[in-house]
């Protein structure tokens, strides 16, 4: 016999956040060259333990050059900017 339990958590939720990166991708000083990546950012709010955590940084349309810094300027400055 196989027994299967499944219940939903409470005050738990995931939201997904859109967004886009911009920056100067030339290969030299005399030219400007924009270039936009967009992104999804997954949170997760727990409200038993009173938390919140982005999970993950989904990049849709290409991944900017020095993208782990990029990634480390959206988990620093996230939450700041989506409370103001």
């Amino acid at each position: 016999m196989k027994n299967l339990k499944i219940e939903k958590k409470p005050f738990s939720e995931t939201k997904h956040y859109s967004g886009t990166y911009t920056y100067d991708s030339s290969l030299s000083k005399d030219e400007y060259q924009e270039e936009i990546c967009e992104f999804t950012v997954i949170v997760t709010y727990d409200n038993d333990s009173q938390s919140c955590s982005l999970d993950e940084i989904v990049w849709i349309d290409g991944t900017p050059r020095d993208v782990d810094s990029v990634e480390d300027f959206i988990n620093e400055n996230f939450f700041d900017i989506i409370a103001s």
